[in-house]
């Protein structure tokens, strides 16, 4: 280090007194305006270069020090810092040496300008594409993306179907958690990273690859008139409207649409997530396959249905049993499967009956009669409901026994009681019953001659007498093809008059499949749960945000309705799945026992009425969001008016109704079927309303069936419904004119929101077409005026959601 600052160290060649400082002449003259400065000192470089040039240094003579000037300014410009690293002795001399190579460059530069490369032209070209060269870019993307998904799907059909299926899903699960999840996490984690650490100035690099031109001071001279002119066109800008600070009206304004572009934005969201939620439940209600339900319950009842019709009496139970049931029940080609289909029996079909307890009953009208031996012949069915069942265990031909034990072989006359786990009843056309019974099974895994020698037994035995309220068959079957089981019932009633009713019922049904392991129902399943939970949050703050106001609003009062039935069918499908998961279970440790999935299907038919109504509120939901549309808005409007007039014209109508539904039950209900109880006639009447005039023969009393109808008519359609649709039609033609006056916080966001799309997408059309609405457009979301009307004009004072508004209409 030392040898080196001996190196570093030289005699000057000129001294501190014979080099005086200099004077710039921006230093020496005080005022003036920069531009004149700026030239004076351009001007005194210039001549300075040129006399360095015409008088050279002796030193420049000398070989050892001789060097190109070029050279000398790029050493000094690339060691910065070995200079800055000196002491201060050696730095003065430095300076005057660096003062002489600057000198010589200057005059190398001046002397051969042409040699000396353009700044400008060292600059890299920069190349821009037209502004269409994005949408390009982003169709090479999708069509990229589409082509890659093509030879997925089509290399793994080489693994089958569902395997292609599920690499594709994978693939698309994996595009969308890098775009959505792990890109935005990487960069706020990587912003909130560079965010903790302190930037300043000095942090800053201005070193850049790029090389600029010096000031052209030609391009800044200005006269002093020029430079006045632009003073005063300063002074007219900041006086102008544009550098004053804002008045009350603007911010107004601004504050207005500040808040419209907050109300578009929630508009918006709100539509997206309830078309989202409306498209979930299309898919859930797509899973419980409707269709292949309707076919499969065809089928099976066009299979048990067969001469149903001609039981009429108890023993012709017997005869269906042999000629239907048992050729169902036992194939031999493909035990426990019903002929002809792919359906299994799932257990063992159980056949029970309800029965009343033995004993006479007295009629009350034998009571009447005097002569004992006519009063002793006499008696009444036992009526279910009323009479005591009968619960007792017995032998053969109902003899009484202490105990009996209980099996699958039992001829019938064991009482099995209701079921304590999974309880269900059967409905029939003339009551409800119970699981409980005496019990009789069927072995379909047997040949069909044991199941005839122990239904003869079973007749044989007088199972069937005057104490029998009714008989039920119960079974379940499982299609494996369409994933759907079916429970079924088949319900023979004897009623009071000893008339067999019979009915059939038959439910199809399916199960959630959580076995498979990337399974699209179980991702449907967690989007449902996660929107309740969702709906019931925002439900909860909202009730808490308007508190005793919350009842007060017909659309709060539709959400509740809608968050409670949506909740109800989260527990009903929980339900459903635990009591199938528990059967199921019970289904494979007992296979050869009657499998109770009757059970399910009642909660799945529960559930099916339930999501019914819960699609229905959230269709109807819809309207709320087609508001911003002017006929939408001016319906509702029409009906919350008329609604007094609406409910008084229901009053009368309905009043009408129920006395032709009485006078047609009354009159006729003994001779026409369509009058043979309440609810026939009820359907007929309502049929009437909406002129569907069927089975009017009236064969019992013409006249009088005549004179009904030209009644109804005159009365119900000609009066009732032409005031009822009047009082509508008035309403409809007094509110056009004052909901156009009014604003609507829906067309204002559905505005803005379509301004902002026609702006993203201005591209497609003319500019002149652009900037102009259109008409047909603006009809839609606010109407039109009145013609020739003044009835709305001048100053209006109007209650517009609980605030008096002041407006003028001109």
């Amino acid at each position: 280090m030392v040898r080196r600052a001996r190196s570093i160290r030289r005699e000057p060649l000129v001294t501190l007194h014979e080099v005086p400082p200099q004077k710039q002449p921006l230093v020496r003259e005080a005022g003036g305006r920069w531009e004149g400065h700026l030239e004076q000192w351009h001007t005194h470089e210039t001549a300075e270069a040129c006399r360095s040039g015409a008088n050279p240094l002796p030193s420049q003579g000398k070989p050892g020090l001789e060097q190109p000037p070029a050279q000398a300014a790029s050493e000094t410009g690339h060691q910065p810092q070995k200079a800055q690293s000196k002491v201060s002795h050696t730095r003065k001399a430095n300076i005057n040496a660096n003062n002489r190579n600057i000198k010589d460059n200057q005059s190398f530069q001046s002397a051969d300008p042409s040699s000396q490369p353009d700044p400008t032209e060292l600059q890299k070209p920069r190349i821009v594409l037209p502004w269409w060269c994005v949408y390009i870019a982003w169709f090479l993307v999708f069509a990229t993306s589409s082509i890659s998904s093509f030879f997925i799907v089509f290399y793994g059909l080489t693994y089958g179907y569902e395997k292609s299926i599920e690499w594709l899903f994978a693939s698309f699960c994996s595009c969308c958690q890098s775009v959505f999840l792990e890109q935005p996490s990487k960069i706020l984690l990587l912003s909130g990273f560079r965010t903790t650490k302190t930037k300043y100035c000095k942090n800053l690099s201005w070193v850049t690859k790029y090389r600029y031109t010096k000031i052209k001071l030609h391009s800044t001279q200005l006269s002093p008139d020029e430079m006045r002119r632009l003073h005063q066109c300063i002074l007219q800008v900041r006086g102008s409207r544009m550098y004053q600070p804002l008045t009350e009206d603007e911010l107004r304004i601004f504050q207005r649409k500040k808040r419209l572009k907050k109300r578009a934005l929630l508009f918006l969201s709100c539509i997206l997530t309830h078309f989202t939620f409306l498209a979930l439940l299309w898919t859930l209600v797509a899973l419980l396959h409707h269709t292949d339900s309707f076919h499969y319950n065809q089928f099976i009842r066009s299979q048990f249905s067969m001469e149903l019709g001609t039981v009429t009496k108890v023993k012709d139970i017997y005869s269906w049993l042999h000629s239907v049931v048992l050729p169902l029940f036992h194939n031999d080609l493909n035990p426990t499967f019903l002929p002809g289909s792919s359906s299994t029996i799932l257990g063992l079909p159980l056949m029970r009956q309800v029965r009343a307890k033995p004993g006479e009953k007295i009629c009350l009208p034998a009571k009447n009669f005097m002569q004992n031996s006519i009063e002793r012949e006499i008696h009444c069915h036992p009526k279910y409901g009323t009479d005591p069942e009968d619960t007792e265990n017995y032998a053969s031909f109902w003899q009484r026994v202490v105990r009996r034990a209980a099996g699958k072989n039992t001829a019938g006359f064991t009482y099995k009681p209701q079921e304590k786990k999974w309880v269900y009843s059967s409905h029939g056309l003339l009551h409800t019953y119970g699981s409980g019974g005496y019990v009789f099974y069927f072995f379909p895994d047997q040949q069909q001659f044991n199941s005839t020698l122990r239904l003869e037994e079973l007749q044989a035995s007088n199972w069937l007498d005057e104490n029998t309220w009714a008989v039920i068959l119960e079974l379940t079957t499982f299609n494996p093809d369409v994933n759907l089981f079916c429970s079924i019932s088949v319900i023979f009633e004897v009623s009071q008059l000893g008339i067999v009713n019979t009915s059939l019922s038959t439910h199809s049904f399916s199960l959630a499949d959580f076995n498979r392991k990337t399974s699209a129902e179980i991702y449907l399943y967690v989007v449902i749960l996660i929107f309740f939970l969702a709906y019931l949050v925002d439900e909860g703050y909202v009730i808490l945000q308007e508190k005793a106001s919350y009842m007060r609003s017909v659309y709060n009062l539709l959400n509740f309705a809608l968050k409670c039935i949506f909740t109800v069918l989260i527990v009903l499908f929980f339900r459903k799945h635990f009591l199938a998961t528990g059967i199921i279970q019970f289904y494979l440790s007992n296979s050869e026992d009657f499998i109770p999935f009757h059970v399910v299907s009642q909660v799945d038919h529960t559930m099916r009425i339930v999501l019914g109504f819960l699609l229905f509120l959230t269709i109807l939901k819809t309207l709320r969001y087609s508001r911003f549309f002017y006929d939408v808005r001016l319906a509702q409007r029409v009906i919350q008016t008329t609604l007094p007039g609406i409910c008084h014209m229901v009053l009368v109508v309905s009043t009408y109704f129920f006395v032709y539904t009485a006078f047609g039950y009354l009159v006729f209900g003994q001779h026409e079927l369509n009058y043979s109880n309440v609810v026939h006639a009820t359907q007929t009447i309502f049929s009437y309303c909406i002129s569907a005039f069927q089975n009017t023969e009236f064969s019992s009393n013409r006249v009088l069936g005549v004179l009904v109808l030209s009644s109804f008519l005159l009365v119900m359609i000609c009066v009732l419904i032409s005031l009822f649709q009047a009082v509508i039609l008035s309403a409809y033609s007094e509110m056009k004119q004052p909901l156009y006056e009014e604003p609507s916080h829906e067309a204002e966001a559905m505005t803005y929101l379509c301004h902002q799309l026609r702006t993203m997408f201005g591209f497609l059309s003319f500019p002149s077409q652009a900037r102009d609405e259109p008409e047909f457009f603006a009809d839609m979301l606010y109407g039109q005026p009145e013609k020739n009307s003044r009835r709305y004009l001048g100053l209006k004072t109007r209650n517009i959601n609980g605030k008096k508004m002041v407006y003028l209409v001109v």
